[in-house]
């Protein structure tokens, strides 16, 4: 933002030059006016785009669709007939970016393999994505519960459909 701020007031300056030396080179008054005018119209769409880009930063917003999709593709990497996922959502706030997810697994999996799974999935994405912070949720498969509520962001590509580059 200071370097744009920087240059509208390079071109400002600049302007402001060109105008009185037109003006001073041709007689002719009606050049200030609408370099003064063009200069204008410049610190306007300067100023718009600022506070566009602030606005932006101030509110989160989905990670791009290609960091989606490899996102979901890393998860994939961990899915099969015993683990599912679903509920994967992610987001921007400013520089940071999230990731949350459920994580299905057999209900007689133990707590220290269902936490080893999870700690592998987020190390992946970490490893993939050094700024994501993962954040997962661990449920059984067959709680009814766990499939409430999980309109995905992200949908999860099965191991049947093709990986997309």
């Amino acid at each position: 933002a200071d370097g744009k701020h920087l240059m509208t007031d390079v071109v400002t300056s600049v302007g402001v030059i060109v105008g009185v030396a037109l003006v001073a080179l041709t007689g002719w008054y009606r050049l200030d006016a609408v370099v003064a005018f063009a200069v204008g119209i410049n610190i306007i769409v300067t100023g718009i785009r600022l506070m566009i880009e602030s606005v932006h930063g101030l509110m989160d917003r989905t990670l791009s669709e290609d960091e989606n999709r490899r996102i979901a593709q890393v998860v994939a990497g961990f899915t099969g007939p015993e683990v599912a996922v679903h509920a994967l959502r992610t987001r921007q706030s400013g520089h940071l970016q999230f990731a949350t997810m459920h994580v299905l697994v057999p209900g007689d999996w133990s707590v220290t393999r269902g936490h080893d799974l999870v700690e592998e999935i987020e190390q992946a994405l970490v490893e993939s994505f050094p700024t994501l912070q993962v954040t997962t949720h661990l449920e059984p498969r067959e709680d009814p519960r766990a499939y409430e509520g999980i309109e995905a962001a992200v949908p999860i590509p099965d191991e049947t459909d093709p990986p997309t580059t």
